[in-house]
């Protein structure tokens, strides 16, 4: 059993190490990944579904369905992999579930999120600056993103990978089940089209 200094101990591991303690009972292994992962996920996932109450929903979901399927966790891959697969697995599924209901991905007005939105989600957010709601609030930013939107979802997803949670190219294709190869050319039309859409805006010295 882990003990005393458990938390400064768990802090030490890598993900797959926590997840062998975590499918072995150890609860605290489980909620360090929790504390690692969770902003991330609501991150990746917000960028998908552009809904932050509605990534934070799925957010929660992808920790319900890791520790459901602990058991499954294949140790020759890394964490990173399998948790992120989850995640878009489930906002895909949320926007399939929208366009069946004929309605279109809603995006949040950054600037009417009232400023304590993180901190009812988080309560230790109202005592630490957050740097990404900093960034979203920034014009050059709101530009970024709305540009991103244009893209169709999957090749967001794969930019959004790619870009903002910088993992590398075979990690990727774990994740999405596509070949490098064509990660590479969607990748290349995708950065194309936001270069278009971003190329007048940053002219006009908006940045």
């Amino acid at each position: 059993m882990i003990q005393a200094n458990a938390c400064d101990r768990l802090a030490q591991l890598d993900d797959n190490a926590l997840m062998l303690f975590a499918r072995n009972g150890e609860g605290d292994a489980y909620m360090e990944l929790v504390r690692r992962y969770k902003q991330l996920m609501v991150n990746y996932v917000y960028r998908l579904v552009w809904d932050y109450d509605c990534a934070t929903e799925l957010a929660q979901e992808v920790f319900v369905r890791l520790f459901r399927n602990i058991d499954r966790y294949d140790h020759r891959l890394k964490f990173s992999t399998w948790i992120y697969k989850i995640a878009t697995n489930l906002a895909f599924d949320e926007l399939r579930r929208r366009k069946r209901r004929q309605t279109q991905p809603f995006t949040r007005e950054i600037e009417s999120l009232p400023d304590d939105h993180a901190a009812r989600h988080d309560p230790q957010a109202a005592h630490r600056p957050d740097p990404e709601q900093a960034l979203l609030r920034s014009e050059a930013a709101q530009a970024i993103l709305a540009a991103l939107q244009e893209l169709p979802a999957d090749h967001r997803q794969l930019f959004v990978l790619k870009e903002m949670e910088q993992l590398p190219l075979e990690e990727i294709s774990q994740i999405t089940g596509i070949k490098v190869g064509t990660l590479k050319s969607r990748l290349f039309r995708s950065r194309e089209f936001l270069r278009e859409r971003l190329t007048g805006y940053f002219q006009r010295g908006h940045a």
